[in-house]
């Protein structure tokens, strides 16, 4: 589904008789990091990141297709210039080109017909040839070869590759990165520029190996009119090769095996484009985060300030397209200022803090730091929590694999808030997510840990704290909390529904959906109702960790919900503002279809007209009398605007038919689907 910043996904849940609805937004809530304004904050982050610039739609400026670790691809449309790109637009799972992990993609124009077929390439698939069948404007990208075959009939894989002309013969030869091994393949175009064919020349290109995983890019980047070359490698480094030869014949010399010295951690991919249309190249680098990596973002974007000839580069945003800080990020609401406003904090191996600048009901996000603790918590949880009783948030952290529990206590500092550690304790040898709530009413905040291995299935320990709000001192009394042993994993305690006592979020171990189970007993003594399961419905295998906050003060609980690939969606609770939800009408998915012909009569041809206003997959065909089609005018993935097809009767009997155009339901694995659509119109063939 292609989503636009202002548009707003309505999603209903029942409690009792009450519709919850909640509307996904993705950067009503501005954040700005280091001085950049993130285009698209809360849609979640990318692991693994594979950036392909290209003018997609024809518009004269660059567009982005993003290949990512979830092995689909996301369409970022360019809504600006060509001299001042905005990101405003995305398209999850773009035309259903998707692979089980590890995407990359290319767009070349390799049969020479005036649009760009696109190559893909994804985790334990080898790559596979798509066709434009489409246009310049509007590509619709058909599978050619689901396994593209090199002359001697080896299928071809790779890590990451490109496409270039390096032998001057004016066609796509073709580079494929070596998995493990590290190396560079160059598959020599045999064919010509309108039909290839690859041979393999060598599986070591000009001997040059910067390790595991590398990523080839060229880039003619000092204006010489021959192509240099830029190889990413597993490690996040970019060795930078450089051609000394001629456009005819290639010489290259390692220049450096750390340039610019960028470090992303893992698996450098980079990629150039002059985004600004100064006339020289800028720089992306994607990457992943699976390690917790110290350096944040999904991809980092280095502008170009110097010439076409002698280049500068300089770091302009490390969270180029939306806020992501690394792997599972934990998010954590809290006024650490006591201004009234609720701040962000994150954990993803560090614990970052984001300064709420806006007014009540009206947030905005300002980084203030990636690392409040001075220290990282690799393969650990972390939630928040007053332990010592000065109405300032404190911090426990679980270290999964270890079951050691630490607790740090905020410096109470407004202006620059720091923690520090406290004490820890052993709670077992076992993975856990952390809770600090007063289950018992008495004052002070208890302690619940959900514990689960790969040895046993998830249970719930629950720590009485007997000390007092100043001096806790936690005591285990139970290992199954609740009777809820192999059923749920705990993911926040909150007053969801302002009667004063704890209601509980969760995640059914059977589902990835968030589930609210409230308390309908009291403060002192809870007792837990019946779940309502889909209370947030969110992405399938994924991990959402979450926090609740009336971030908007209109006096209703926010949902800030973390991915597991990073970054954090925001659901903007609207249960029971008229004034919100009434606008689904004009925000129908289906709003701006449009579907007509004429003439009618046909004698015998009629023009259908037709307008989407994003892809979907859409048949138009028609049926005659009996219901039984007939012809089919239209099949697959469409992309939006006017179009117009002719049906020509002449070899149907005269009478009445019907022609139909049907949409399936947008949107792929991961994100909210529409509804099927269909329309029929009745026309008249006489002859």
């Amino acid at each position: 589904m292609k989503y636009t910043v202002i548009l707003l996904i309505l999603i209903p849940s029942l409690l009792h008789a009450q519709p919850f609805t909640w509307r996904q937004e993705f950067n009503t809530i501005p954040v700005e990091v280091n001085g950049y304004d993130v285009p698209i904050p809360w849609i979640g982050g990318y692991q693994h990141t594979t950036p392909e610039f290209s003018d997609i739609d024809g518009d004269g400026d660059r567009d982005l297709l993003l290949g990512n670790g979830i092995g689909n691809l996301v369409f970022f449309e360019n809504t600006g210039t060509m001299y001042q790109p905005e990101w405003l637009s995305f398209e999850d799972d773009f035309q259903d080109i998707i692979g089980p992990a590890w995407s990359v993609c290319k767009l070349v124009d390799i049969d020479s017909d005036g649009d760009e077929d696109l190559f893909f390439d994804c985790g334990n698939i080898y790559m596979q040839y798509y066709s434009n069948e489409g246009s310049t404007t509007y590509p619709i990208f058909s599978l050619v070869n689901d396994t593209l075959f090199d002359l001697s009939g080896n299928p071809i894989d790779a890590t990451s590759f490109c496409l270039t002309d390096i032998d001057n013969d004016n066609d796509f030869d073709l580079f494929t990165g070596v998995w493990y091994t590290g190396g560079i393949k160059y598959y020599q175009n045999v064919g010509d520029s309108t039909s290839f064919t690859f041979s393999l020349i060598t599986s070591n290109f000009e001997n040059i190996n910067p390790g595991s995983w590398c990523s080839p890019c060229f880039c003619d980047i000092d204006a010489d009119d021959d192509l240099d070359l830029f190889i990413g490698n597993g490690n996040g480094k970019i060795w930078f090769y450089r051609n000394d030869g001629t456009p005819l014949q290639y010489d290259y010399t390692l220049v450096s095996d750390n340039w610019l010295g960028i470090d992303v951690d893992e698996y450098a991919t980079p990629e150039f484009c002059d985004i600004d249309g100064d006339g020289d190249y800028d720089l992306w680098v994607g990457k992943d985060n699976f390690d917790h990596s110290e350096v944040p973002g999904d991809m980092l974007f280095y502008r170009n300030t110097g010439t076409t000839q002698v280049y500068s580069f300089t770091l302009d945003a490390e969270t180029y397209l939306t806020l992501d800080f690394g792997y599972i990020t934990n998010p954590g609401i809290i006024d650490i200022n006591f201004d009234f406003n609720d701040d962000l904090f994150y954990y993803s191996g560090y614990v970052g803090w984001l300064k709420n600048t806006g007014i009540l009901n009206t947030p905005a996000f300002q980084l203030q730091s990636y690392n409040v603790t001075g220290s990282g918590f690799p393969a650990a949880s972390v939630n928040y929590g007053d332990l010592n009783g000065d109405n300032s948030e404190d911090i426990v952290v679980v270290y999964g694999w270890t079951g050691i529990v630490h607790f740090w206590y905020s410096n109470g500092d407004t202006v620059n808030p720091s923690f520090y550690e406290v004490y820890s304790f052993d709670a077992g040898d076992m993975a856990g997510y952390p809770i600090l709530a007063d289950m018992d009413g008495d004052g002070d905040n208890d302690f619940i840990l959900g514990v689960s291995s790969y040895s046993f299935d998830p249970f719930i320990h629950y720590y009485e704290n007997i000390g007092d709000p100043e001096s806790p001192h936690f005591s285990l009394t139970t290992t199954n909390y609740l009777g809820w042993a192999e059923l749920y994993d705990i993911f926040t305690m909150v007053d969801f529904d302002g009667d004063l006592d704890f209601d509980a979020v969760v995640e059914l171990d059977s589902t990835n959906n968030l589930t609210y189970i409230e308390n309908v007993g009291t403060a002192q003594n809870p007792q837990f109702g019946t779940p309502y399961y889909d209370f947030i419905p969110l992405p399938d295998n994924d991990m959402h960790f979450c926090d609740f906050s009336d971030i908007d003060n209109d006096g209703d609980m926010d949902a800030f919900v973390a991915s597991a690939y990073g970054g954090i969606r925001f659901f903007r609770n609207t249960t029971g503002d008229t004034s919100a939800v009434q606008p689904r009408l004009s925000l129908d998915p289906h709003h701006g279809i449009q579907f007509s012909l004429g003439p009618n009569p046909a004698n015998p041809v009629t023009w259908i007209s037709y307008n989407l206003p994003y892809p979907q997959k859409a048949e138009i065909a028609v049926y005659n009398l009996l219901g039984q089609k007939v012809a089919t005018l239209v099949s697959g993935m469409q992309m939006p605007g006017q179009k117009t097809l002719i049906w020509d009767a002449a070899k149907y009997s005269s009478g009445q038919y019907f022609i139909r155009m049907a949409l399936s339901g947008s949107g792929g694995a991961g994100r909210h689907k529409t509804d099927p659509y269909a329309v029929t119109e009745r026309v008249v063939v006489v002859k």
